[in-house]
Formats: C-alpha cells, structure tokens, sequence
C-alpha cells in the first residue's frame, strides 16, 4: 500500500498552483478605498466573516458584541466566553490560518493577549495599499479574482431585519413602506481596483422589480428603468438590456443568489399570474403572484445568459446564519433539474456544492454538460465532509466539471480559505493515491484543474482584459 506524505503533497499544490495562477471564482472583496473607510478592527472583521455564524450559535451576547460604542475589553469579553466552544470548527480553522500567517498571532487560539496583536494587524492593514496584491497575488498566486460587483439593497435589508422573515409577506407588507433613501444605504456596489479582479453582475432586484419602489434600485444597479414595462413583453425587454449592458461593461458572469430566500423549482411559467404583478395593486397580489413573476424572470435571464455568453452562477444549498429559508431541502440542488434541462445553451455554476445536498448536486454534474460547481464555502462548512464530497467527486465527475472560490469580504480571510480548502483537497488527493485510483501526477494535475484553469474555461471572458468598474457605493 501506498503511503502518502501529507506535507509533501500540499506543497507540490501549493507550489504548483502558484506557478499555474489561481482562477477565484466567487469572492465579495471590498476595494482598498472601501475597506479603509469602513476601517474594521479585529471585532467587525469577524462580524463580516463566516466565523460569526459559529459565534452566535454558541450564544454569544450580540448586543454586547456590536454596540461600537462599548470599550473593545467589554466587546471582548462577550467573545471570549463562546470562543472556547468554536475552535474546532473549519470556520475557525480558516480564521486560525489568517490570523497567524498574515497578522503575527501566536500559538494556535485567540486570546486576550493575541486579540490586541491581530487587531492592530488588520487596522494596519485597512491603510496598506499593497496589503491586497501582497495575499492575493504574493502568498495565493492569483491570476483572476471574480468578485460580485453588486447587491441590492432590498435583499440587504431583508436578511438584516427580523420584523418579517418570509419572503413574500415582506415585499409585500414592509418593503412599500420603506423609502428610497433607507434602502440606499443598505445598497453594496463594490469597486474592482485590482487588475486581475473581473465582475460577476447580480441580477437578484430584477425579481422584485415590479415593486415601483425599486425602480431606482435597478436604475442604480443594473441600469435598466423598471417603472414602465407593465406587461411581460416589454419586461423581456428590460431584463436582456440588463444583461447586454453587463456584458458590455465587462461583466463575466451573472450571478443569483435569490434562492436563500425562496425555493429553487422554476416550473413552467404561469404567464397570467406573472403579468397579474405588473397590471395591480400591491394589495391585490398573493405570494402566488409573485412567485410566478419570478419564475419568468429567470428563465428570461437564463435566455439572455446563453445569447451574450455569460455563465450563470446560482446559489444552492444552505443559507449564512439564521435569515431567510430554514425548511428541510428547500435549498437542494436537485430542484432545479428541469429548469437547467430546459435551457441547454445556458452555462450553470452552481454555487456552494449545494451543501448539505452534495450527493445529489453531483448526479447532476454527471448528467447535465452545461453545469459547472463552484465548491465555494464548503470547504469551511464541514471540511471532514469535505474530504469525503472530493473522494466522490474526483471518481464521478469529469475533472472539468470543479471550480474554487473564497466567498469571503475580507483578503485575510480569502487566505485561510484557500489554506484551508488546500488541506482538505491535499487529503482528499492522498487517500486517492493510497487507494492506487490516482498517482501523484494525476493528482496534481486534478488539483490544478480546480484551482486554476477550469475557472478560466467556464469564465472565458475573465481571461480577455475587461473594463473596471468605479462606483461610489453608499457610505
């Protein structure tokens, strides 16, 4: 039997993925100009990291913890009486990685002493412009970066409120109520200044573009005046203008993430009920309506996907934290079979291996040539399942079909994640080899794939030079 020296093989990754240049799929990096405005310390960095949704599992005192006007020793010790419940998790795991690598703490916890070492780290960083180009490009060899340009402010505000937690009662119910300029500030338009960094367009305020209240919503985001069109044709209109304007700005994809707040089966469009939204009052529409407004956008945006050659990212699986949809399955993958069957010239990446569904995503891989999975996340999630998701996936799937991204807001955190899915890929590839299914070229070959030139192949237009985007989101 084969005996495989872990170590060896993760620097032969390493090593090799940096000579080839690595393909980030899904990042949600601010600028170097945004992240010093926003000027996070150690605290509200991991308030915008994975690590959080640990956290507050664990219990931790929210209130205590966010209110930005109580001294950090109080902040802190709100954190340190759940953290010993979470260090062993792959999202402290990542965290572990990036903290010590890039921000000098010591020893392998977080601690009253170390917290002050890694806070400075990262305030210091907030105000170095080559702190970006010295993680990405220095330590993780990146060649492209995708990064979600845009969010709308709609979907920020819902996953952030917790007056109404269905969907559908509260575009109903609250989002008339609010105004322009609150939903503004909840509006994310991120600015790409990297070089290597190409923009993935969210497409999600096109769903909830028949509220007049978010016309200037996707005027903003996607350009497009959404108040006029009140019958389905003309929103046909809208929505490829959309899509042939994001192309023309440089866009390499679309992406939706609007699953984690509805279920994913698109059946066939109920065209009637669909223009129902468009021709009524808000008063006179049920969540049925609504839904089958939605399902026609999609299949729209699916068209218009495939006609300007821009492979269509969606989210699967499981949610972040405790918003949006909870129920048993309703983020599998699986439920959007018939819908990818029904546009085949439609590129697919399916985002999040829809977690914990993988098993199913994978039988979909096999069976549809226009999908794609974006493994991002899942690495964090559950790396020990992780391991076990790779084995099957490298022995199932064509290698073509896998892509890696970071999904993360902050560089430091970016890293560990790459650090952290290098490891588990590292395992997954040794236990391959001692099974003699691979040998160590093949395995270094498969690990490239993921990491470095199948994002580039699903992507081609990341590869082209593209025009960057400068926004001045709200503050």
């Amino acid at each position: 039997m084969v005996t495989v020296d872990r170590a060896e093989l993760n620097e032969a990754i390493r090593t090799t993925v940096m000579k080839a240049g690595l393909c980030d799929v899904h990042e949600h990096l601010l600028s170097r100009r945004q992240r010093a405005d926003r000027d996070p310390g150690l605290l509200e960095w991991i308030n915008s990291s994975y690590l959080w949704a640990d956290l507050v599992s664990a219990g931790l005192d929210t209130t205590a913890f966010l209110d930005a006007s109580t001294p950090f020793s109080q902040r802190w010790s709100a954190l340190e009486e759940v953290l010993p419940a979470v260090r062993h998790t792959g999202y402290m795991e990542v965290c572990r990685r990036a903290w010590g690598d890039l921000c000098g703490m010591e020893g392998r916890h977080l601690d009253a002493r170390s917290a002050g070492v890694v806070d400075a780290a990262i305030r210091q960083h907030n105000r170095d412009q080559a702190f970006s180009d010295a993680v990405l490009v220095g330590r993780c060899g990146v060649r492209r970066v995708l990064v979600d340009y845009q969010v709308g402010g709609t979907a920020v505000h819902f996953f952030g409120q917790t007056e109404e937690r269905d969907w559908y009662r509260y575009l109903l119910c609250v989002r008339p109520k609010l105004s322009e300029g609150l939903i503004g500030k909840y509006t994310i338009v991120r600015e790409l200044d990297l070089s290597y960094a190409r923009p993935v367009v969210k497409i999600d305020s096109l769903f909830y573009g028949w509220l007049e209240a978010a016309a200037s919503e996707n005027h903003q985001l996607l350009g497009v005046d959404t108040s006029r069109a009140r019958d389905l044709d003309g929103w046909s209109g809208i929505i490829e203008t959309a899509v042939r304007q994001a192309a023309g700005n440089g866009a390499v994809g679309l992406k939706n993430a609007h699953n984690c707040c509805r279920s994913p089966v698109l059946g066939p469009v109920d065209r009637r009920a669909a223009e129902t939204v468009l021709r009524s009052r808000v008063d006179q529409l049920s969540p049925a309506h609504i839904i089958a407004f939605e399902n026609f956008v999609f299949h729209e945006v699916a068209r218009c996907a495939a006609q300007y050659g821009l492979p269509l990212q969606i989210h699967t699986g499981t949610t972040y934290g405790a918003g949006g949809l909870s129920s048993a399955r309703a983020g599998s993958a699986e439920l959007l079979a018939e819908f990818i069957q029904s546009h085949p010239q439609t590129t697919f990446v399916l985002m999040h291996a829809s977690w914990p569904y993988w098993g199913e995503l994978e039988q979909m891989a096999k069976r549809y040539a226009n999908l794609h999975l974006d493994l991002s996340w899942a690495f964090m999630l559950g790396p020990t399942e992780a391991i076990r998701m790779m084995q099957s996936m490298w022995t199932s799937l064509p290698a073509s079909k896998l892509l890696w991204g970071g999904d993360c807001y902050y560089v430091e955190e970016s890293y560990g994640a790459l650090v952290q899915a290098r490891r588990v890929v590292t395992e997954a590839l040794a236990r391959l080899m001692e099974m003699d299914q691979i040998n160590e070229a093949e395995a270094i070959d498969l690990a490239v794939r993921l990491f470095c030139t199948n994002g580039l192949k699903v992507f081609p237009r990341a590869v082209k030079d593209a025009r960057l985007h400068a926004a001045n989101p709200p503050a």
